[in-house]
């Protein structure tokens, strides 16, 4: 059996634990759009460094096995190679890592065999917007704002886009106000 890294799946390596999560939980979907959204997971240290050793393409459990021996001293080979197979199995199953070569090929998703279509419009979309024009007229109006306070954020939220260097910078007070009184 064949392991890999899910380019969906996020991991972080905690002083003693480890986290995983489906990036598509936060509407970071591929552009297939698939369904099967798996959610999250603790690991153990034990488990963190297992999932560490995973690769994008698929490696056997004894491969896998063989990089994590130097780190596990104390457990003989056939032993850890079991553990392993039960671990990433596991991970499988749950659809926290890909199993064998056919699923990794599946897995990932590109538009080099695709053949650009145009969206088919709702049967009603004049009258929507013959709507939306008698609501409001030529003059659009903003529906929705998302306004840092703070560029100085303290969490580090496995799904967050915000670089960690801007993160610890201050918004500029002056635009800040400016905004705000402008809206």
């Amino acid at each position: 059996m064949k392991y890999f890294r899910l380019p969906y799946i996020l991991f972080r390596d905690y002083q003693d634990f480890g986290y995983l999560t489906d990036n598509r939980n936060f509407g970071y979907d591929t552009a297939s759009k698939s369904c099967l959204k798996v959610g999250d997971t603790l690991l153990s240290k034990v488990g963190s460094v297992f999932y560490s050793v995973l690769e994008d393409k698929p490696l056997s459990v004894t491969s896998l096995s063989k990089k994590l021996l130097p780190l596990f001293k104390d457990v003989t080979a056939t032993e850890l190679e079991k553990d392993a197979a039960e671990f990433y199995g596991m991970l499988a199953e749950d659809g926290f890592v890909g199993q064998d070569e056919i699923s990794a090929v599946a897995s990932y998703f590109s538009y080099s065999d695709r053949v650009a279509k145009p969206l088919p419009l709702a049967e009603d979309w004049q009258e929507k917007s013959n709507e939306v024009f008698k609501k409001w007229g030529s003059c659009y109006h903003l529906s929705r704002v998302h306004l840092e306070i703070s560029c100085a954020c303290n969490e580090r939220c496995v799904h967050c886009y915000f670089p960690d260097t801007y993160r610890k910078v201050q918004c500029h007070e002056t635009y800040s106000l400016e905004f705000l009184r402008s809206a």
